[in-house]
């Protein structure tokens, strides 16, 4: 699906010629992307040169509580597209951000590439840039395939209004809910060749507090973080952990390879790995 921009106006259109989309850019790219999920189950979003401002989140989500669902799919930008925020027209959500992918079952391959990605939303409502979610609800086993590559990340503003860190990119596997069982989560997440800057925490993975038990691979590399942090507070460059509450080896991260990264002005920590089986940090300036 091609997702463009002519004469002020959005569209998004499938490879055989078919109009998904003419509208918002917030509409065009969100509906090019359920697209390829619900009609192809794989496929790729080529988003062409051009400037997109959205005025709310692109949530991609699984479509019930209780659905498990398994799809792959590449969001990639041409040279120059660039997504960015708008004044105050969105709605604070929890982990919310430009990109919002929330699951709760499957197999997910997430690949996102080549985009300019921008915040300057005068109301400080996202969380995040890049949020993937698997959600304290899941009720099947999850495997996440994540690859997010080669993007450029910018943001005029490091705090939300809800008060917490705006971040970079996101991974959370988060809490169970009541009423629900853990669920195993193999990791498969690599995260290269970003330039993040100026966010109030860089990249952040983690198999959050009741989730597992994990197993697989979290790859950081080649990425320029700079944060820009000008006092003391808990916010790092690159942070990845496992569950944090139980201290129990089967909800931790078996493997975690941070390298050749270069992480600058922390209020806290440049990289930081808690709760992982085994870690490798090298090479990183």
């Amino acid at each position: 699906v091609v997702v463009y921009t002519k004469d002020g106006n959005y569209y998004a259109v499938s490879h055989d010629g078919t109009t998904i989309c003419t509208g918002s850019p917030t509409a065009c790219i969100q509906e090019a992307i359920n697209y390829v999920i619900n009609n192809k189950t794989s496929g790729v979003v080529l988003i062409r040169s051009g400037t997109y401002t959205v005025s709310s989140e692109i949530l991609i989500n699984d479509p019930s509580p209780t659905a498990t669902r398994s799809y792959s799919v590449t969001i990639v930008g041409e040279y120059s597209a660039t997504i960015q925020t708008t004044t105050p027209t969105i709605t604070l959500g929890y982990n919310n951000g430009i990109f919002h992918f929330y699951s709760v079952g499957g197999v997910k391959e997430i690949n996102i590439e080549g985009l300019n990605l921008s915040l300057t939303d005068s109301s400080k409502s996202f969380s995040n840039v890049i949020s993937i979610e698997l959600g304290g609800n899941a009720t099947a086993p999850q495997t996440w395939r994540i690859r997010i590559k080669g993007n450029r990340i910018t943001s005029n503003y490091q705090v939300s209004s809800s008060g917490n860190y705006t971040q970079g990119i996101m991974y959370l596997s988060r809490e169970v809910g009541s009423g629900y069982s853990p669920v195993p989560v193999d990791f498969d997440i690599w995260i290269e060749n970003n330039r993040i800057v100026s966010t109030g925490s860089g990249i952040s993975v983690a198999n959050g507090t009741m989730q597992g038990p994990a197993s697989g691979r979290v790859v950081v590399r080649n990425n320029f973080v700079d944060i820009q942090w000008t006092a003391s507070s808990p916010n790092d460059c690159i942070f990845v952990y496992g569950n944090a509450n139980n201290i129990n080896p089967q909800y931790f991260i078996p493997d975690v390879i941070i390298e050749g990264n270069t992480a600058l002005n922390p209020g806290d920590t440049s990289i930081e790995v808690a709760q992982a089986i085994n870690a490798v940090i090298r090479g990183n300036t």
